[in-house]
C-alpha cells in the first residue's frame, strides 16, 4: 500500500523551500554582527520566542516517547513532561527578565562575570564539556532516531540501510537554513513547525479515534482498563 501521493510530496517540498526561503531572506540581516546571529538582536517577541521553545520540545520524539510511557505505565507518566512543561514556564517568567538585563550571549559568559577564580574556570570547563559532550549528544540523538522511526514507516523503507541517508538530508536541510539566518531562522520556522504539528496531531487523534469506532468505543475500551492504568496521579 502507497502511503504518499502526489500532493503529500507536494506540500513536504512546498515546507523545505518555505524553510530555506526563510534562511535566505533573513541571511543578511543574521550576518550583520554576532548579536544578530546568535541573538536575534535582541529583539526576538516574547511570543516569538515562547513558541519556539515548546516546539523544540514537541518534536518527532515527543508523541512517541509519552505514547509509550502511558501505554507501559499509564496515564499518571504524563507527569513526567507536565513536571517539565510547568519548570520550563516558570523559568522563562521568573528568569527571563534577568537573563535579558544581563546582556550575557552564552550561559558560560554569565559564570564567568557572576564567579572568579580557578572555581569559576573548573566550572566553566565542566559545564561546558558536560553540556557539548553528554547532554547534547543524548538529546540529538533521541531525536534524530525519532525522526528515523517516522521515516522509516512513513516512507516504507524496508531496512536499516536508509537510516544514515535519512539522517544525513535532515541535518543537512536543517543546518542549512540555521547557518543562514541564524536565531531568526530557527525561531520563525519553529513558530510556524509548531502549529503545523499541533493541527497535525489532533488530526491524527480524530483519525485513531474513528479507527476505534468513536470517542464511545474508546471510552467502553478505557473503562476495562486496570485502575492503576487510569489514575490521574501516580
Amino acid at each position: 500500500m502507497t502511503l504518499f501521493t502526489t500532493l503529500d510530496w507536494l506540500a513536504i517540498g512546498l515546507y523545505l523551500a518555505f524553510a530555506l526561503g526563510i534562511g535566505t531572506y533573513l541571511a543578511k540581516r543574521a550576518g550583520q554582527s554576532t548579536e544578530e546571529f546568535y541573538l536575534a538582536g535582541r529583539t526576538l517577541p516574547w511570543w516569538m520566542a515562547g513558541t519556539s521553545l515548546v516546539a523544540t520540545s514537541f518534536a518527532a520524539d515527543t508523541p512517541l516517547v509519552v505514547t509509550g510511557w502511558v501505554r507501559s505505565a499509564g496515564i499518571s507518566q504524563n507527569w513526567l513532561w507536565w513536571g517539565m512543561a510547568v519548570g520550563g514556564v516558570l523559568s522563562f517568567v521568573v528568569l527571563a527578565g534577568w537573563w535579558r538585563r544581563l546582556e550575557v550571549t552564552t550561559d558560560a559568559e554569565f559564570i564567568e562575570r557572576r564567579y572568579s577564580g580557578k572555581p569559576a574556570r573548573f566550572l566553566r570547563g565542566f559545564y561546558g564539556a558536560y553540556h557539548a559532550l553528554i547532554t547534547n549528544t543524548i538529546v540529538l540523538t533521541w531525536v534524530l532516531l525519532a525522526m528515523v522511526k517516522v521515516v522509516r514507516v512513513v516512507l516504507q523503507l524496508p531496512d536499516t540501510s536508509w537510516d544514515i541517508w535519512i539522517v544525513g538530508t535532515g541535518l543537512v536541510l536543517a543546518l542549512t537554513y540555521s547557518f543562514m539566518s541564524g536565531l531568526w531562522g530557527v525561531v520563525v520556522t519553529d513558530f510556524f513547525q509548531f502549529f503545523l504539528a499541533l493541527f497535525g496531531a489532533l488530526a491524527l487523534a480524530w483519525a485513531a479515534s474513528d479507527a476505534l469506532g468513536g470517542l464511545a468505543a474508546a471510552q467502553e475500551n478505557f473503562r476495562s482498563l486496570s485502575q492503576a492504568t487510569t489514575s490521574f496521579y501516580p
